[in-house]
């Protein structure tokens, strides 16, 4: 934000690879109009203020008047195994010019859950080190299809090495170009660098509980000693709206989000 004589100029810079112009124009957007609000109002207090643009508020209408469906314990492996019936043949993921369908992204995350069972659980935390791929997702899938909960990790951030420590893994899901960086860990590194090879089938896991944790999100410090809090994500769909919005054949952004409750 820059001062000028005629007023506030606003400006963002971002990273094509990473974020549309749209989507970066609607943060900019919902962003005048927190201002707006705040200008008009300034004793409101910041959680109150308005942030949704006209458009915002018509996509929430239309989400609205959708077919309801009850999803009351349903858990994101029944949603995804009754996608993966309905369309096996559909892309499930795409990233970086490659792409999974349904019934393969379940193969490949079906023979890692196997090889998790024996190494890590169930019932364990298990570290995902990879970059934004589609091998990030089939290793999410695989983690809570073997009944443990995955922690993410990103390899780009400096400080993800000393966080590791307080997040009580029992192995990591990663690359074998990792290798080296996560010996000091001390933790078993399984390494996921291509789709097995040779004839697989789905077959058949232990059943999951529905009180089983999906996932646990870590948030680091800002301190000079960074530590990691955690917040455990429920495997079972109950903070969704009892709406199931509808699955289309067509893949957009590579990216995985599990049900959980409203954000700290």
């Amino acid at each position: 934000m820059v001062e000028r004589t005629e007023g506030w100029r606003l400006s963002c810079e971002f990273n094509t690879d990473l974020y549309e112009r749209r989507t970066v124009a609607g943060l900019l957007a919902r962003f005048v109009v927190l201002l707006a609000d705040a200008l008009a109002a300034p004793d409101t207090r910041i959680a109150d203020l308005q942030l949704l643009t006209p458009d915002d508020h018509a996509e929430l209408t239309r989400l609205r008047a959708l077919p309801r469906t009850e999803l009351a314990g349903e858990t994101v492996l029944d949603m995804f195994a009754d996608q993966v019936a309905r369309t096996p043949n559909a892309v499930a993921v795409a990233c970086g010019g490659a792409s999974l369908t349904y019934d393969a992204l379940d193969l490949r995350s079906t023979q890692l859950a196997r090889e998790l069972r024996v190494t890590a659980g169930p019932g364990a935390r298990v570290g995902i080190f990879l970059e934004r791929s589609i091998d990030a997702i089939v290793a999410m899938l695989a983690v809570v299809k073997s009944g443990n909960a995955y922690v993410a990790l990103d390899p780009a951030l400096e400080r993800t090495m000393e966080v590791i420590p307080g997040t009580d893994l029992s192995a990591i899901v990663t690359r074998s170009a990792y290798a080296e960086q996560l010996a000091v860990t001390g933790l078993p590194l399984m390494f996921l660098n291509a789709a097995p090879a040779g004839h697989q089938d789905h077959g058949e896991l232990t059943p999951v509980s529905s009180d089983d944790v999906a996932s646990v999100m870590e948030r680091c410090s800002t301190s000079s000693r960074p530590s990691a809090s955690v917040r455990a994500l429920p495997i079972v769909i109950r903070c969704w709206p009892l709406r199931r919005l509808p699955m289309t054949s067509r893949p957009s952004t590579c990216s995985f989000r599990l049900p959980s409750a409203p954000s700290w």
